[in-house]
């Protein structure tokens, strides 16, 4: 599982993405099943 901080940071730094971009991205892929929410906070890969 990957933090949601370490994973918009790491969105951040390739360059492509605002923090808010970054956030909102996540909740994109959360919504088409890409990736789940294992524990609060915490992402997984489908």
């Amino acid at each position: 599982p990957v933090e949601e901080k370490l994973f918009v940071k790491e969105l951040i730094k390739t360059g492509k993405f605002t923090e808010e971009e970054g956030r909102n991205f996540i909740r994109r892929m959360l919504r088409e099943a890409s990736i789940y929410e294992s524990k609060p906070g915490h992402y997984n890969r489908v």
